[in-house]
């Protein structure tokens, strides 16, 4: 016959709303320093520091597929799927590779040309994957690709044709361009350094 094992202390009761419920919770030194400088400057309790701390970080969670999605329309979920199954690939990579621990938590693996290479065909296998449709049509693009990614990453690298030219002009004085040219141009540096 079993036996029930009955659970050690009082039972939990369903929290009703408007109430607070109490979470335990267990933190390093240097994070509750952190908790307690910024619950100082705030006025609030650290327990009110915590939990307004958690409930931001909840916020935040949207805030990167609206920005993407103002950005770029419906080519958003498209550029967050393959930002999600290029660091999964080539973190994975990464691992087979060197079998480093810290490529879980580091960037490291965005220059080891292993997982760089998983990453991109990735990227590409998302790309092949969401492709409309239809038939190709073997026609030139009306730009030249690698001169306007040139002219995107460094403005005045290229000599941009007059029928993209303004678009070129536009792109490279939104604050978006400018940000991701600059992180761009730090990963190109990074990578370029690696394998020298």
């Amino acid at each position: 016959m079993e036996i029930e094992k009955r659970k050690v202390g009082r039972p939990r009761k369903p929290v009703a709303a408007g109430s607070r419920a109490s979470l335990g919770l267990k933190v390093t030194p240097e994070i509750k320093a952190k908790i307690a400088q910024a619950s100082d400057a705030s006025g609030r309790t650290q327990s009110q520091e915590a939990e307004f701390r958690i409930e931001s970080s909840f916020d935040r969670q949207d805030l990167l597929p609206d920005t993407m999605r103002l950005s770029f329309g419906g080519l958003s979920a498209i550029l967050l799927l393959q930002a999600n199954v290029m660091e999964r690939a080539g973190r994975l990579a990464a691992w087979n590779d060197t079998k480093d621990p810290e490529v879980w938590s580091n960037e490291s693996w965005l220059s080891n040309p292993q997982a760089w290479d998983a990453a991109v065909k990735a990227a590409n296998a998302v790309l092949e994957a969401t492709r409309p449709p239809g038939k190709v049509l073997d026609r030139a693009p009306p730009f030249n690709v690698a001169e306007m990614i040139a002219a995107y990453i460094k403005p005045g690298a290229g000599s941009s044709a007059p029928r993209h030219a303004h678009y070129i002009a536009a792109m490279m004085d939104s604050p978006t361009s400018k940000r991701y040219r600059a992180w761009l141009a730090g990963m190109l540096s990074a990578k370029g350094s690696a394998h020298s």
